[in-house]
C-alpha cells in the first residue's frame, strides 16, 4: 500500500512557488538552477562539480488546486545521517506533492501531500538558489532532512504562520514505518520602505521529533553515520531551533544588511540514556549595490555533548557578483575550520549560479 501510495504521489506531484496563477489549466517552469563550482580545499586535491541542479515545474488545475514536480541531485533530499551514508550524486525525483490553497478574511491554507520541502528554520522549506552562503553545518552534517514524503499542513493570519509536517523521517525508503512530527511557528513582517529580502523581520521557532529502530539505523551495508546514539538500538530524537531574521543590525542600515540567528538544540534517548546536540549560526549579509553583495557566517556544532574534542566551529565569507535581476552571479566563498578537527577542512569555492523562476507557457 504504501508502495502504490508513493506512486500515486509522484504521478499527482510537483517545488513550492510564490502564489496561484488566476488562469485554470496553467503550466509554469517554476525554477531553474544549476551550480558548477570548482572548489580548493586544504589537503585534496582541486574539485569540479555541482553543488545543486534543479527543474521545477508546477500545474495550475484551477485557483486553488496545484500540482508541484522538482527533479535535481539527490542532495536536494538530504536524508538525516541517522539513516546511513549520503546518498549518491544521482539525479532524480526531488519534490513531488499536489497542493491545495484558501484565502479567506486575511487567513491563508495550504494543504500539501507527497515528497515536500520540510519546514523547520530559516533555511529550509526550498531555499536553493536564494541563498548566497553554502548550507551550515546543521545541513553539512545532516542532522535534519530537507524532503521527506509527508502531509503539510500550512497557515498564516496577518503577520503570523505556522507549518506542521507529518512525514516519515528517513528522506527516503520508509522501513521503521514510524512517523515524526516537524513544525515551525512564527511571525513576520516588511521592516524598512523597501520591499526587498533584507527588508523581512523574521522571529520563531521549530520542532521535529520521531523515533528510530534498528531496522532503519543499521541497515546490512549502510549503517548510521551518526555517533549520538547507539544504532542497533531504537531510539526517539528531538530537535529545536530558534530563529530571528532581522533588518540591519539595531537599527543601522537596515535597507542594506541582514542578520540571521539560530540556535539549535537536540536530544536523543535510549532507555536511561540520554545525549544531546548544541549548535548556533551567525549569519551577516549586505548588499552594496544591485550587482555586489557580501557575506559572513560564524557557525558552530557539538554533535555530542558528552564527546571531548568533537566539536566544530566553522568562520565563512563571500562576494557575489551577479546581475540585477538575479538570475546569474559568481559567488567567491572561503571557509576555515577553527577547531582541529580535520572535517571539514578549509575551502576556496568558486560558485556560478543560473537561477531562473516563473517562467510561463
Amino acid at each position: 500500500m504504501r508502495k502504490i501510495a508513493t506512486i500515486v504521489f509522484l504521478a499527482l506531484g510537483v517545488t513550492a512557488a510564490d502564489g496561484f496563477s488566476q488562469t485554470n489549466h496553467t503550466i509554469q517552469i517554476k525554477q531553474v538552477l544549476i551550480e558548477p563550482f570548482f572548489a580548493v580545499s586544504n589537503g585534496d586535491e582541486p574539485e569540479f562539480g555541482l553543488q545543486n541542479a534543479l527543474v521545477s515545474a508546477a500545474w495550475d488545475v484551477n485557483t486553488e488546486t496545484r500540482a508541484v514536480l522538482t527533479l535535481g541531485k539527490s542532495n536536494l533530499i538530504g536524508a538525516p545521517s541517522r539513516f546511513g551514508s549520503a546518498a549518491d550524486d544521482e539525479f532524480g525525483i526531488a519534490e513531488g506533492f499536489v497542493e491545495w490553497h484558501e484565502e479567506w478574511r486575511g487567513k491563508s491554507s495550504h494543504l500539501r501531500f507527497g515528497l515536500l520541502p520540510l519546514e523547520f528554520g530559516l533555511e529550509s522549506g526550498g531555499q536553493e538558489g536564494r541563498r548566497d552562503l553554502s548550507p551550515s553545518l546543521l545541513y553539512q552534517t545532516r542532522v535534519i532532512g530537507l524532503r521527506d514524503f509527508g502531509l503539510q499542513y500550512s497557515s498564516g493570519y496577518r503577520q503570523y504562520y505556522a507549518h506542521a509536517t507529518i512525514h516519515n523521517g528517513e528522506s527516503g525508503q520508509d522501513l521503521d514505518e514510524k512517523l515524526w512530527i516537524t513544525a515551525r511557528f512564527g511571525w513576520s513582517r516588511i521592516g524598512g520602505s523597501q520591499n526587498t529580502a533584507n527588508s523581512v523581520w523574521d522571529i520563531g521557532f521549530g520542532a521535529s521529533t520521531g523515533s528510530t529502530s534498528a531496522v532503519s539505523t543499521f541497515q546490512v551495508g549502510n549503517p548510521s553515520v551518526d555517533t549520538l546514539f547507539d544504532p542497533t538500538l531504537g531510539a526517539c530524537w528531538r530537535l529545536m531551533v530558534w530563529y530571528m531574521k532581522t533588518p540591519g543590525f539595531f537599527g543601522l542600515l537596515h535597507e542594506k544588511l541582514r542578520t540571521e540567528v539560530e540556535i539549535y538544540l537536540g536530544q536523543v534517548v535510549q532507555g536511561s540514556f540520554e545525549n544531546e546536540l548544541l549548535g548556533g549560526r551567525w549569519d551577516i549579509g549586505y548588499r552594496w549595490s544591485d550587482r555586489i553583495s557580501l557575506g559572513m557566517r560564524f557557525d558552530s556544532i557539538d554533535p555530542d555533548r558528552k564527546r571531548a574534542g568533537d566539536e566544530v566551529r566553522q568562520l565563512v565569507a563571500a562576494l557575489s557578483f551577479g546581475d540585477k535581476e538575479g538570475a546569474q552571479s559568481l559567488i567567491v566563498e572561503g571557509s576555515v575550520n577553527l577547531t582541529e578537527n580535520a572535517t571539514p577542512p578549509d575551502r576556496l569555492l568558486f560558485l556560478w549560479r543560473f537561477n531562473s523562476v516563473n517562467i510561463e507557457f
